[in-house]
């Protein structure tokens, strides 16, 4: 039997390789001639350059930038289509879960790091950047992004700003003659967020309290935001309240989107598309996915959503193999699965998940894999 492995990272848990690595375990110890051929997937976020470079035959390149809280940092992104393409993760600049909970003022953070890093690339032989959203510390709309990349923000008394998530309502006047350098550089943004920047479907309301934003003051962090849109379609007359994932990372799809003329494309399915993965699937008998958990929202964009629905192009069957389900988790299963489970298979504490999911892993694997083949033989 031919399968193919491609789920993403359990968050704060396995990364995507370890995921895949595990359930292969727990395949070939049912049966070791079985054919399984693994990927590391991300849909955007964390883990999104590694599953780039391993895959497309790339290289990593270290960079000297500042994390969201403008502190120095040493990170890399990735280079593949033999030099001519960078691939950049907020996630490893300025990334949620680089500061520990207790450490985290959202409303201090800025996107600058990632700018760094794009006028690095700009200054390269580098024609294209892939640009994967997700995981993001910040809530800026990406002012941070255009500071660093050359663009001038302005208070009141025309007194220059410094970017952060928590000044957007101080910006009155905004200067982006600086940044005509940029114009040959093709930007890619790739997320599996479609939100607009304001509004209850926008950063603030839906990502907004997972990176510390109070709920009671997200009405006013969203009217904060809603001004900095006004007053760039007023200065520049660029409109940023209604574009498709302009919400992605903290609003920093905006700036690329809107200001920066990036094009959206969803990640996962452009990893799909780049790494080799359509094409195994297409020659496989059987795929098998999943992430830390999946509920309602998997059909979003996420990793086992592109990963079964490039498996119903080839009529092939498809499981999820996930950490937790969640909300409405059944519904995926309109998607085509004909199996969504869970390696939980008893109560405990989430530092005792932690400990085991390896194992639980492997044995999830092992019990599907025997059941999947049971079924195949007596029907051959």
């Amino acid at each position: 039997m031919k399968i193919v492995v491609a789920c993403d990272s359990f968050k704060n848990c396995l990364r995507s390789e370890e995921v895949a690595s595990s359930i292969k375990q727990g395949i070939k110890k049912y049966n070791a001639d079985f054919d399984v051929k693994t990927f590391i997937t991300s849909d955007g976020g964390e883990g999104s350059v590694a599953s780039y470079v391993e895959q497309c035959e790339g290289y990593y390149v270290e960079v000297e930038t500042v994390d969201a809280y403008r502190k120095s940092l040493s990170t890399y992104y990735g280079v593949i289509d033999n030099g001519e393409t960078a691939v950049v993760e907020v996630a490893n600049i300025i990334g949620l879960t680089m500061t520990p909970l207790s450490q985290r003022r959202v409303m201090q953070t800025t996107s600058y790091g990632v700018g760094i890093v794009l006028k690095e690339i700009a200054k390269s032989n580098i024609k294209k950047v892939i640009i994967c959203l997700g995981g993001s510390a910040t809530n800026d709309a990406g002012v941070g992004v255009l500071e660093a990349l050359g663009a001038k923000f302005y208070d009141s008394r025309y007194q220059l700003l410094q970017t952060n998530s928590g000044m957007l309502r101080k910006i009155k006047y905004i200067d982006l003659s600086n940044m005509d350098y940029l114009k040959n550089l093709e930007i890619i943004v790739a997320s599996d967020v479609s939100n607009t920047l304001l509004g209850e479907k926008g950063c603030t309301y839906c990502f907004g309290k997972q990176k510390g934003i109070l709920i009671s003051k997200m009405a006013f962090v969203d009217e904060c935001m809603a001004h900095y849109a006004t007053v760039m379609y007023q200065n520049n007359h660029i409109d940023l309240k209604s574009i498709i994932g302009g919400g992605a990372a903290g609003g920093i799809g905006s700036a690329l989107i809107g200001v920066l003329k990036a094009k959206w494309i969803s990640g996962i399915q452009l990893l799909i598309e780049k790494c080799g993965i359509e094409k195994a699937i297409s020659e496989c008998d059987l795929v098998i996915t999943g992430e830390g958990q999946s509920d309602y929202q998997t059909a979003f964009g996420k990793v086992p959503a592109g990963i079964v629905m490039t498996a119903q192009k080839y009529q092939k069957p498809t499981i999820c193999i996930s950490g937790a389900l969640g909300k409405d988790y059944e519904t995926l299963y309109a998607l085509g699965f004909i199996g969504i489970v869970s390696i939980a298979d008893r109560a405990m504490s989430f530092e005792q998940a932690l400990h085991v999911a390896k194992e639980k892993l492997m044995q999830c694997a092992y019990t599907q894999i025997k059941m999947i083949d049971y079924f195949r033989k007596i029907h051959k």
